[in-house]
């Protein structure tokens, strides 16, 4: 292991005196538990914990969101699909479909010119 200085020491030291005498007991058992599992494991686990979240938002509301949006726009266009990731590399061109209002109405902008 390396060798702490005595600065180092002392500083650590006043800052948990510090937490102890005039922070709130919540912080002070945020403090004890960051020092007995590590910095590098609290924050992994807050890590953990934002990912749980963000992924829990994601299903609940956007993904149903995304899914009502694709609804009204294949009533929209007839003609607006959303094709797979193999169909895509097998047939690029259907990218086309998949932006709504492209095929639909092409017709209009090559009878315009």
């Amino acid at each position: 292991m390396y060798k702490q200085s005595k600065t180092w020491t002392v500083v650590s030291s006043i800052v948990v005196l510090t937490l102890i005498t005039f922070v709130m007991p919540e912080v002070i058992a945020l403090g004890l538990l960051i020092d007995f599992v590590g910095l590098e494991l609290f924050v992994l686990l807050l890590q953990v914990q934002l990912i749980a979240v963000i992924s829990s938002f994601y299903r609940t509301y956007i993904k149903t969101t995304l899914a009502l949006i694709g609804s009204w726009l294949s009533k929209l266009d007839p003609l607006f699909i959303v094709p797979d990731w193999e169909t895509i590399k097998r047939y690029p061109p259907l990218l086309f479909h998949a932006v709504p209002g492209v095929v639909a109405f092409y017709w209009l902008l090559i009878f315009t010119i």
